[in-house]
């Protein structure tokens, strides 16, 4: 599979796959592929909650969430675009674009299909309105990398991507 090769290619052709987690463990609860029909991912820098997105997908019948799926109660998700490798029959390279909460989902079934919507917001929704039961004292010279891995685990976060201080 060649990453660089299939975002040079003239025609892309997406799919979302949107793997349910369960939080403690973070195994695939549930996994659900379809058509990107829409949707975007946004950065900001200055909140706390800085990566916000939707998704729109087209799914096939057997690859939609059953009645009463997890998919629909505030769960975190790995979401990944895949892009079609038109070099070879059958492939699709995948990119992890990250891990999200489900701020709320739609699904639609009618003559022209089904699709699913959601929006989606960093893990950092999770601490939006909470603040700091245990006070904590960071010193002043502290290496940027080294507060925020502080203050995580000092609300319970075990469980990190890599951190590294700027240079």
């Amino acid at each position: 599979l060649n990453a660089k090769s299939v975002h040079l290619q003239p025609i892309r052709n997406m799919s979302v796959t949107i793997q349910v987690l369960e939080e403690s463990t973070e195994r695939v609860i549930e996994t659900i592929t379809g058509k990107a029909t829409g949707g975007s991912i946004s950065m900001n820098s200055t909140s706390l909650i800085r990566r916000t997105g939707s998704l729109t997908l087209s799914v096939e019948p057997d690859l939609f969430p059953q009645k009463g799926s997890l998919m629909w109660f505030g769960n975190i998700v790995r979401v990944y675009v895949g892009i079609k490798d038109m070099s070879q029959a059958n492939s699709t390279v995948n990119f992890l674009v990250g891990t999200f909460w489900i701020d709320s989902g739609d699904y639609s079934i009618d003559e022209n299909g089904s699709s699913i919507s959601i929006t989606l917001s960093d893990k950092m929704t999770k601490y939006d309105e909470e603040e700091l039961m245990n006070p904590m004292i960071i010193p002043v010279d502290t290496p940027i990398d080294q507060a925020m891995r502080l203050v995580m685990e000092n609300v319970g976060e075990t469980s990190f991507g890599e951190f590294s201080e700027f240079q």
